[in-house]
């Protein structure tokens, strides 16, 4: 996904069960790479060893590719619902998110999640969602504690220690949308959301 940091990760898949629900924490038990094996065929194109292309040669210019030259993802294709999650820590802090549901709805979910100052509209986030909702995914586009859109719903900020917001605002969307998660359910983290992954799984 481009730059010098560790920038997107795909990190999680749940199973698919027959359940309206399922057990979030199920995957630290799990062995998330071996299911995304067995469950999902990748294109042929995302196992190439990736090659930098003239001029975006370091990580540095493909970090600020999309802010110099890149166009703003169109999503109008898919439908989409804003969503509203409550974080359970007692603050009364809510997260905002845009979720494309996929069609058909046996499709995987997929949660993106920005880096630092982003938002769930940064050119990189819409140029991945809709990379994904081509391929038949549902999208969840969220945004991190005080970020974006969400600004006004937060006292407090995001930063590299909240993985527990990750957990909650699962459980909150699992709530909104439990059909959502019968597929399973990839994570995918940019930049600093991409470290805090990491600690939460």
């Amino acid at each position: 996904f481009g730059g010098r940091f560790c920038r997107a990760g795909l990190l999680g898949l749940l199973p698919p069960t027959n359940r309206m629900t399922v057990n979030l924490l199920d995957w630290k038990r799990s062995s998330a790479y071996t299911l995304a094996k067995k469950q999902i065929t990748m294109p042929e194109k995302l196992t190439e060893t990736f090659r930098p292309r003239l001029p975006w040669l370091t990580g540095d210019l493909q970090t600020v590719r999309n802010l110099l030259v890149g166009r703003r993802a169109v999503l109008s294709s898919w439908p989409c619902h804003p969503v509203r999650l409550d974080l359970d820590d007692g603050t009364g802090d809510q997260l905002l998110g845009s979720f494309h549901p996929s069609s058909p709805t046996s499709s995987p979910l997929v949660v993106l999640i920005h880096g630092l100052t982003g938002s769930q509209d940064s050119h990189y986030l819409r140029a991945t969602a809709r990379f994904l909702l081509t391929q038949g995914f549902a999208v969840l586009r969220l945004n991190l504690r005080g970020a974006g859109p969400g600004r006004a719903l937060a006292r407090q900020q995001y930063h590299a220690g909240r993985s527990e917001d990750i957990d909650a605002a699962l459980r909150a969307f699992q709530a909104l949308e439990p059909r959502a998660f019968e597929a399973g359910l990839f994570l995918v983290g940019f930049s600093l959301r991409a470290n805090v992954q990491l600690k939460f799984l």
